[in-house]
């Protein structure tokens, strides 16, 4: 049953990407993909543009998007803009986030488990030599006494993503900034508290998920929740989380 509701919602994704696309193609030969991209320093406008960006991480580079809640980004934006020049990042999940944050940043550190999808984020970075791609797939042997590490996600259930979380211990780094957006989020927490520097903060992707609030709440960090417009979503459910230094929950 599992396997048959992952097949579902796979294809109803890909079905929807696919109507997205040719919607794209018809509204840029009518001129509206122009027109939206000549108003995108309006938000609601930028936020129109991308979702014809969805699973798109060229067009979301165009756009300059990470695929995280407006609210985050901003968060993020104003955070990085006064030590860009001497900021150094961490991400787990590489994409257009990628080369946002390497646009705003001294050092970029990318950590990545799809070795396909790593050569998609090579071409995308091409131009930045401030950004180091760490390639590290999951593993298949299984220690049940290592379940943080073990994905339950569709077409990763099973693998072991220990030495994925754990590459950031090998980086001789303490980090202004660290990206969760990858793989066992919560496992990559416990360790990215630890490789800030004194006021350094995390963004974490996705923070809405049960199975993540007990790690966020450990954290030991302030939670601001963004919750609202993500480039390319068509609905406003979805949050992203920033962690900084603090003990007060709040909701944005």
């Amino acid at each position: 049953m599992r396997k048959t509701l992952d097949m579902i919602d796979r294809f109803s994704v890909a079905a929807y990407v696919w109507i997205i696309k040719i919607l794209k193609y018809l509204l840029s030969l009518i001129g509206i993909i122009w027109l939206l991209e000549r108003y995108s320093n309006i938000t609601v406008i930028l936020y129109i543009r991308s979702l014809f960006s969805i699973f798109d991480a060229a067009d979301l580079v165009k756009l300059d998007l990470p695929w995280w809640s407006f609210g985050a980004i901003d968060h993020l934006n104003e955070y990085l803009e006064p030590i860009s020049d001497k900021a150094v990042v961490l991400e787990w999940g590489s994409g257009a986030s990628t080369v946002w944050l390497a646009r705003r940043s001294a050092k970029t550190y990318s950590i990545e488990h799809d070795i396909e999808w790593a050569e998609t984020t090579k071409q995308l970075i091409s131009d930045y030599k401030n950004v180091k791609l760490i390639t590290i797939p999951p593993d298949t042997k299984i220690d049940m006494f290592e379940a943080q590490y073990i994905s339950n996600k569709p077409g990763h259930r099973g693998l072991n993503f220990k030495s994925y979380v754990n590459a950031i211990n090998e980086i001789d780094e303490k980090f202004d900034l660290i990206a969760i957006d990858g793989r066992c989020k919560s496992a990559c927490l416990k360790l990215a508290v630890s490789k800030l520097k004194p006021n350094g903060i995390v963004l974490f992707d996705d923070s809405k998920r049960n199975r993540n609030q007990k790690a966020l709440l450990e954290s030991g960090l302030m939670i601001k929740r963004y919750k609202g417009m993500t480039p390319g979503l068509p609905y406003f459910k979805y949050e992203t989380a920033v962690l900084i230094p603090n003990d007060t929950v709040t909701v944005l």
